[in-house]
């Protein structure tokens, strides 16, 4: 049994180096991680200064509903009802 895993992970690692793969794939796929990381890096630098209490009551509100707004994909129109009174 042993053997049939390696010669079945030998013959995976053989299909994969035939795959034909373009520097666009590559360049597409590091930029997609890339953004991810920043955005991760981004969303942990928010949450530290919401939990280290270093922000004010608005602005946590403000950053929270901002958070979940880019999480969600959606869009982010912050009013207020004394607004233009």
């Amino acid at each position: 049994m042993r053997k049939d895993i390696l010669d079945s992970s030998n013959m995976s690692v053989l299909a994969i180096l035939q795959t034909p793969i373009s520097s666009e794939k590559i360049s597409a796929k590091v930029e997609t991680v890339f953004l991810n990381g920043c955005r991760r890096m981004a969303g942990l630098f928010i949450f530290s200064k919401v939990l280290s209490n270093k922000l004010s009551s608005e602005s946590i509100a403000d950053v929270v509903n901002w958070l979940v707004c880019g999480i969600r994909n959606g869009s982010n129109n912050l009013s207020h009802y004394t607004l233009n009174i």
